[in-house]
């Protein structure tokens, strides 16, 4: 992210702010970041832990 991420995001400012990329370019690029970082996150492993609590959902009383 340090590395790659924000400096990328620096230099999208600039071209942003000097009219070289539109708004929707920034969005695009915001959106496949942010794409990319959910795909990311959801590959890494879930490890449970013996000592947490464990929660059960009650059903709605409507």
């Amino acid at each position: 992210m340090v590395e790659l991420v924000y400096p990328f995001l620096d230099k999208l400012n600039v071209l942003w702010l000097t009219n070289s990329i539109s708004p929707a370019h920034e969005k695009f690029i915001g959106h496949l970041i942010r794409r990319k970082l959910m795909a990311a996150i959801d590959k890494e492993p879930v490890e449970a832990s013996r000592d947490a609590a464990t929660f059960f959902a009650l059903p709605s009383g409507g």
